[in-house]
């Protein structure tokens, strides 16, 4: 499992970068509209279908939330939901943003589901997705500096396996993690540091276990969606 939350951590991250760009432009627009435009953006940053429920950027805060945030897999692995964050907020530093450096004072993601599968050719969606993400952003140029992130707050819900070459076999993972805190993360040794603590608080003692051979981990056999 640890692959694909690396993974996840890496895309959120880079979308996050996009997202307050757009906020910082559009914060007198009513939501609705705002609701569009990242919408749009974020499929545009990704090449998968995007959707929400609600979102609200402060104007007099530095903060923004967007709540039942989907991104939908390609139509050559369904089409249905593959990442679902129940919640995604974030309190900025609003001076070091003005000079070019994006800090979070807090970062809360809620993961409510995702969900991994496997074509009939043996690829997995996360890793078709990450190359998608790659070459997309190979012509865009990053505008901000990263501050790091003072507080992540990280729950996680459920993680299902499905494979193509036998569509009535899913398997389910609950993980049932709530508000796990990881504070100062700034370098690529913090965030090393707070997947292995994430690896062992979810069951994965270390990564050549989770992916001995750089696929999803074997799931237990509990009956699921």
């Amino acid at each position: 499992m640890l692959a694909p939350m690396k993974f996840l951590f890496r895309w959120i991250f880079r979308l996050v970068v996009l997202i307050t760009l757009l906020v910082m432009g559009l914060l007198l627009l009513k939501n609705t509209i705002l609701e569009e435009v990242v919408e749009g953006e974020l499929a545009a940053a990704t090449g998968l279908r995007v959707s929400m429920d609600r979102l609200e950027a402060g104007i007099l805060k530095p903060t923004l939330t967007m709540e039942g945030l989907r991104f939908y897999n390609p139509a050559e692995f369904g089409g249905a939901p593959f990442v679902h964050l129940r919640e995604f907020h974030m309190e900025y530093d609003r001076t070091a943003l003005a000079r070019g450096r994006l800090t979070f004072r807090l970062l809360r993601l809620d993961l409510e589901e995702l969900t991994l599968v496997e074509d009939t050719s043996g690829r997995w969606n996360y890793e078709v997705v990450g190359d998608q993400i790659n070459q997309l952003a190979a012509g865009r140029t990053e505008p901000l500096d990263f501050g790091g992130i003072d507080m992540l707050n990280l729950s996680i819900g459920t993680v299902k396996r499905y494979r193509m070459s036998a569509p009535n076999e899913v398997r389910t993972l609950d993980f049932h993690l709530h508000d796990e805190l990881f504070p100062g993360l700034r370098t690529p040794a913090d965030f090393l540091l707070a997947a292995g603590r994430l690896a062992v608080k979810l069951g994965l003692k270390t990564a050549a276990e989770a992916f001995p051979t750089n696929q999803p981990p074997a799931m237990p056999s509990t009956a699921g969606g």
